[in-house]
């Protein structure tokens, strides 16, 4: 039996439990301290047991008692006399230790002195025992649950009151009978079993415990037999009831004014009235013997508390200091030989594993002090190389450890890209990798063909950083004589010509319009390299011997510019802070496109779109414009951006 409260239970409200008939009659009050209030009462057949404990949650009892029947318990009743209540209840334990100490547990005996009548010189005290042989059946509860007696019932129901005719209570069912008598020194109680084979013999049984009841008390026999004869007559109006209790009249109304909610019908009384005296015990001054338990609850110590207990034993506190002083001492060694042991088995060879990473750390220490104190030159001079477009021609290139790179060269027009788109380019392609930073760009003026030299200064904030690059612009997988050649990688290729590029308004955006024809694409952050195969139909202007008049003049003309120092270089100059404003005062009829109208623009192919978007978005991007020109080319850009949209989602 488990004996938990349940979670949503009220522990002011009490389930009485008394078994009568064969069947449980169960009532549910409230009890606050002051007069109990009935909530509810049921009767539960056999067959409706497993009902019982889910009728109590829905009421959220949160205890049980028990009515033991009169065959299972032992009672004692005494006279004592009205004195002090300690010293009462003092001679009624020594009564209970004389009589009753014997046959139960201490957690199955209980006392306590009954109210006295009016005039009464004399008090009355009750024992009860319930003895560990006596086996009773009990449904599943979950919730607590104490005892007590039918006995204690009418005790209860009596409070003080002296009735002529006695209290009774029988269930011919297991032979209980209970009677609460009263007589000239105050009442007397009995329970026992008696045989019930037949009705007569239950009548005859039933009058002869009443009798011997009333001799032992004092009564005379002419009364006895009044009484007798009219318990003989209350048991045959029973009509077959196996069980009832009879009450005087002036009982049942006292215990109705004791209790609020009860119901007045006599057959209800019978039924539940053992319960109600149970119910007004458990509040009044008979609650001691209301609380007999089954078993001595178990004590279940914490681990803190056990140890305390254990600790507080002198051998077990001289056991537990020194193996304490023997875990401190050796403790830590045996833990390290664990250790060891464990790397061995998992390491066969730990020592050549040591060794190999000692070197490993040796050739990690000298990578960093090569690092911060040295710079590698092979590699940021493929950087520079990569980053430099074709049409760029570098004279000289200055590293300075520490401090900057400078670089000086010639910018010539290559394809339909300026010199100084070029050199922005350049610039932009430096940035990008995050190895340069802070670059600063001086050029001259352009000779007759629209040729720059310049000047380039940059700071190395990331010597070691490794840049990823594309393989049109990593000429160690696509090298100058490939690309001259017109040799490269097909998917590359493929992939540069079907490739659509990103479209934003506020940026420039071009693809290519042809193998033919160089490409610049531009957004807010990035300037992208050219399209490499632009170049293959291009020659770069890189000859010595055999050069054409053209080509001879063209290096004439830098040598002069070279010789001629420093003071001719006073040109055009861009600083990190002129870049928004475009690459110099270019002449406006070289750099501004001419005005197109949307009829012309819905009349190009998809190469024309291209290659005029080019155009447009590089104007955009680095020619001196007046607001005229910039709402202009915004508007012709935006209607060459849908017309590519709707050429290539009609192909």
């Amino acid at each position: 039996m488990k004996q938990s409260p349940t979670i949503s239970a009220d522990p002011q409200v009490l389930a009485v439990m008394h078994r009568g008939g064969g069947q449980w009659n169960v009532l549910i009050a409230r009890v606050n301290g002051g007069s109990p209030n009935l909530i509810d009462s049921r009767s539960f057949t056999t067959a409706e047991e497993t009902l019982l404990d889910g009728w109590l949650d829905q009421h959220r009892a949160g205890s049980a008692l028990m009515v033991l029947p009169a065959s299972s318990i032992i009672c004692r009743s005494c006279n004592l006399p009205d004195s002090d209540p300690i010293q009462m209840n003092q001679a009624l334990e020594l009564q209970a230790e004389a009589h009753i100490a014997s046959v139960a547990p201490p957690h199955r005996i209980a006392t306590a002195v009954l109210n006295a009548a009016q005039d009464e010189t004399t008090r009355s005290g009750l024992m009860i025992a319930w003895p560990e042989s006596t086996q009773i059946s009990m449904p599943h509860l979950n919730r607590p649950i104490l005892f007590t007696s039918d006995v204690v019932a009418l005790a209860s129901l009596m409070n003080g009151t002296r009735p002529e005719n006695p209290l009774v209570w029988l269930d011919r069912a297991d032979g209980s009978l209970a009677i609460a008598m009263s007589h000239a020194n105050g009442a007397a109680f009995r329970c026992t079993r008696e045989i019930a084979d037949s009705n007569d013999s239950w009548q005859r049984n039933v009058g002869r415990a009443i009798t011997e009841t009333g001799l032992s008390v004092g009564h005379s026999d002419q009364f006895l037999d009044s009484m007798t004869q009219d318990t003989k007559e209350k048991m045959a109006s029973l009509n077959g009831h196996p069980a009832a209790l009879f009450l005087p009249s002036e009982i049942l109304d006292s215990a109705a004014s004791r209790l609020s909610g009860t119901n007045s019908d006599p057959d209800w009384w019978r039924t539940f009235g053992v319960a109600i005296g149970a119910l007004l015990a458990r509040s009044g001054p008979l609650q001691p013997l209301t609380k007999l338990q089954e078993s001595l609850p178990k004590e279940k110590p914490s681990i803190l508390r056990t140890m305390a207990v254990g600790l507080s034993r002198p051998r077990v506190a001289w056991a537990f200091g020194i193996t304490a002083m023997l875990a401190l001492l050796f403790g830590p060694m045996l833990l390290h030989g664990l250790r060891i042991m464990l790397l061995n088995m998992r390491f066969d060879d730990i020592q050549t594993q040591l060794n190999h990473v000692e070197k490993l750390r040796k050739k990690y220490d000298m990578y960093d002090q090569l690092g911060e104190d040295s710079w590698p030159m092979t590699k940021l001079l493929s950087d520079l190389a990569t980053n430099t477009p074709e049409g760029i021609e570098l004279d000289s290139i200055r590293i300075t450890y520490n401090e900057s790179l400078n670089i000086s060269g010639l910018a010539i027009p290559h394809g339909e890209h300026s010199a100084t788109e070029l050199i922005a380019l350049m610039q932009r392609n430096l940035e990008d990798t995050y190895i340069f930073s802070d670059t600063d760009l001086n050029w001259s003026e352009p000779n007759s063909f629209g040729h720059y030299e310049f000047t380039l200064n940059t700071n190395l904030s990331r010597p070691f950083q490794v840049a990823s690059y594309e393989n049109h612009r990593d000429f160690a997988a696509w090298t100058m004589q490939q690309r001259v050649d017109g040799q490269g990688p097909q998917s590359e290729s493929e992939a540069a010509r079907d490739a659509s590029p990103p479209i934003d308004d506020d940026t420039s955006l071009a693809g290519s319009a042809s193998t033919s024809t160089p490409q610049l694409v531009t957004s807010k952050n990035n300037i992208q390299d050219l399209d490499p195969e632009a170049f293959n139909e291009t020659p770069v202007l890189t000859q010595r011997p055999g050069d054409t008049p053209v080509e001879s003049d063209v290096r004439r003309t830098r040598d002069e510019r070279r010789s001629a120092g420093s003071n001719s270089r006073g040109g055009l100059s861009t600083r990190r802070e002129d870049r928004g404003g475009g690459m110099g005062a270019l002449p406006a009829s070289k750099d501004i496109p001419e005005p197109i109208s949307e009829e012309q623009i819905n009349a190009m192919t998809l190469p024309e779109v291209e290659a005029t978007v080019s155009r447009v978005a590089t104007a955009r991007q680095h020619a001196i414009l007046d607001a005229e020109t910039k709402v202009r080319l915004k508007r012709e850009f935006n209607l060459l951006i849908t017309r590519m949209r709707e050429l290539k989602s009609g192909r």
